[in-house]
């Protein structure tokens, strides 16, 4: 199965609720791949998806 990014079918906002212990789990995931991202000479910007393997803006395939 081929992950993408698409909008809703009303394309309304869709928010999630997450705890705490998450919230810090996804904050530390993002930091590490920040670090990973900048080694390899590459800007980190919040459009890059944190769970991708690449160091492009793909998404995860």
């Amino acid at each position: 199965m081929r992950g993408r990014e698409k909008d809703t079918k009303t394309n309304q906002i869709r928010r999630v609720a997450l705890d705490t212990e998450t919230l810090v789990l996804l904050k530390e995931h993002r930091e590490r791949v920040k670090a990973r991202v900048e080694a390899l000479g590459r800007p980190f910007t919040d459009d890059l998806f944190v769970f991708s393997g690449s160091p492009s803006k793909s998404a995860v395939r």
